[in-house]
Parts: structure tokens; sequence; C-alpha cells
């Protein structure tokens, strides 16, 4: 992590600077895990999996944009974010109705066996 920080920032690359990135890193993996599941780590995996799919995006970006214009870029970025925004909240969509269904058929059923059972 020191060199690349190094390469792109000009970081010193040492050891002082290696104990400091140990330090910070091992401070918000530990306000992570203390502050639990919902706040922390799923704040830091949703932040993760920005993070991987950036190179992702960018390179198949700079692949299908080679040779045009910076206004024909513009479209395609426009057309990318339009298309993965899309599909993300079908899938959302998706999910959470199936759960909502799932939900609710599971409280008819057991209001059913409630009712089956006192009579």
């Amino acid at each position: 992590m020191n060199s690349g920080l190094e390469y792109l920032f000009g970081m010193p690359n040492n050891i002082s600077v290696q104990v400091i990135l140990i330090a910070a890193i091992t401070a918000v993996a530990t306000l992570s895990v203390v502050v639990g599941l919902d706040g922390g780590i799923r704040r830091i995996s949703e932040l993760n999996l920005v993070l991987a799919w950036l190179p992702f995006v960018g390179m198949f970006i700079a692949c299908v944009s080679r040779g045009r214009s910076i206004r024909e870029v513009e479209g395609v970025i426009a057309a990318v974010l339009l298309v993965a925004g899309g599909l993300s909240a079908l899938q959302t969509a998706t999910i959470a109705s199936a759960l909502l269904f799932t939900d609710v058929l599971d409280q008819y059923e057991r209001h059913m066996h409630f009712l089956t059972a006192v009579r």
C-alpha cells in the first residue's frame, strides 16, 4: 500500500509511513467491528464493492471510448451509468418483491395455523 501511495502521491516509502498506515487500517477495522454488522462492516463492504468495480468500469469506458471525441465519450459514460443503475434498480426491486411476497405468505400461513388451532 505504501508503494502505491508513493507512486501516486509521492508519499515516502519507509517504516514510519507503514506503521501509520497499519494503525489507521487497524483503527478503521476496529471501529467497524465495534459499531456492528449493520453499521460499520456493511458500510465498509459497500465501499469496497464500489472501489473494486471502479477499475473495471474505467477500463471498459476507456476501451469503448478509444478514438472518440469528448462529447461522444460523455454519451458512453451516461449510457453506462444508466444501464448499470437500471439493472441495479431492477435487481433490487426483484429481490425486494420476492422477500415481501415470502413474508406475506409466511404471515398468512401463521394466521391460518392459528385459526385452525383455536377451533
